[in-house]
């Protein structure tokens, strides 16, 4: 054992089950975790536990319901409501407290394990694009493609974005996500796949 290294003991069935999970997807851990060995994987997994309980000293998930998570801030002495929002493929997360769903709150709730598990079976994306829209500019380029019309579908508003500024697809698609979280548009209809949108009514 090399300086500065110290020993753990784990159960048989423990190491086993850690081992299996690593022979069988390695190169997709390797890839996940930056890691290229199982003591690699192992210490991760270990250190990603310790930043958790470390978080949760300022966080704690006090009630769960269907669609709803009350997270208690003891550095505000607060409870904060995160809301899970599952209605179509635009699928979000927002904090009634920070009227956002881009706040640590949101983001300690999807570090759970459980809230994961919810958001795989609903179908929640949880991707953000590298270089965000500010949310004020996002609506203001929804309000400018919408113009007179009733609604827009979410096919003709990344068509307008990707070819009228500088956006990309997944900025675009980011941008609705926001916007969708924030209550600034709301889904009118439906069709074969396609999703419309117009401005929420205030």
């Amino acid at each position: 054992m090399g300086k500065g290294q110290k020993s753990l003991t784990l159960t048989e069935s423990l190491h086993n089950s850690l081992t299996q999970c690593w022979e069988r997807n390695e190169v997709k851990l390797s890839k996940k975790y930056g890691v290229s060995t199982f003591t690699g994987y192992a210490q991760h997994l270990i250190e990603k536990g310790l930043e958790d309980d470390l978080l949760e000293t300022r966080f704690e998930i006090v009630n769960r319901f269907e669609n709803e998570i009350r997270v208690r801030d003891y550095f505000l002495a607060k409870d904060a409501i995160v809301q899970l929002n599952v209605e179509g493929p635009y699928g979000t997360v927002f904090c009634a407290l920070d009227k956002t769903g881009r706040c640590p709150h949101v983001g300690f709730v999807l570090s759970d394990s459980d809230v994961l598990k919810i958001v795989k079976e609903r179908g929640i994306s949880l991707r953000r694009s590298p270089k965000s829209i500010p949310l004020e500019e996002a609506a203001e380029i929804f309000e400018r493609f919408v113009g007179k019309k009733q609604e827009l579908s979410d096919k003709e508003f990344i068509d307008k974005a990707t070819s009228n500024t500088d956006c990309d697809q997944a900025q675009a698609k980011e941008m609705l996500r926001m916007l969708y979280s924030d209550y600034r548009i709301v889904i009118t209809q439906e069709r074969a796949g396609t999703y419309y949108f117009r401005k929420a009514t205030s």
